[in-house]
């Protein structure tokens, strides 16, 4: 079952998809993206395939998973943003990744802002949790943004791991919440099917 479509000024975030597969083991083995994203882990294709049948099945059963992210001028997949189900606490947490070539341009705050629009708005969440490495400065930048906060240090498969929550009051006090007319970040969910916008 697909998940909805999500769209902001400048993207489209779709459901990944088994067309993806290539695409994403692409994205999630360069070097830049999977330090901190995997812990530098090898992910082999096989692992890839197998992630994206996750998110299928989260999509069907809590009704989040895994978005690709695509701009709307033209369609050019920039990266991947969504919810998973949180090792370390209960709950979903956001996780986000872009090819470099994307880096700098703020589409990371972008999609992330409509994940969780999406997240609080329209599947109700109370709380959403996230994750980060202290060296990897770009993400911490992009969470301390979205309005989370910091809870506490601690560990997280063997590496320092900053770890963060927000609650849907926090999301609703965030200036990025509120649509195009306050942050031009949050944008439109759309039904399974239906056009994404661009």
């Amino acid at each position: 079952m697909s998940g909805p479509t999500l769209t902001t000024a400048r993207l489209s975030l779709r459901p990944c998809g088994t067309g993806d597969v290539d695409w994403l083991h692409a994205l999630w083995t360069d070097p830049q993206v999977r330090r901190f994203l995997f812990d530098d882990a090898v992910m082999t294709r096989a692992r890839a395939e197998e992630l994206i049948r996750r998110s299928a099945h989260t999509f069907e059963k809590q009704g989040y998973g895994l978005w690709i992210v695509t701009r709307r001028q033209d369609g050019v997949r920039a990266g991947f943003a969504g919810l998973w189900p949180a090792k370390w606490e209960d709950g979903p947490e956001i996780v986000y990744g872009l090819l470099p070539a994307f880096f700098g341009q703020g589409l990371a705050l972008e999609a992330a802002a409509a994940v969780l629009t999406c997240g609080f708005g329209a599947l109700g969440l109370p709380r959403i949790l996230a994750a980060a490495n202290p060296p990897n400065t770009r993400s911490v930048r992009v969470l301390e943004r979205l309005g989370m906060r910091l809870q506490r240090t601690g560990e997280l498969d063997g590496f320092e791991t900053l770890f963060y929550s927000l609650t849907r009051e926090g999301f609703e006090m965030s200036p990025l919440h509120g649509g195009p007319d306050r942050a031009g970040y949050p944008g439109g969910v759309e039904q399974p099917g239906s056009s994404s916008g661009s």
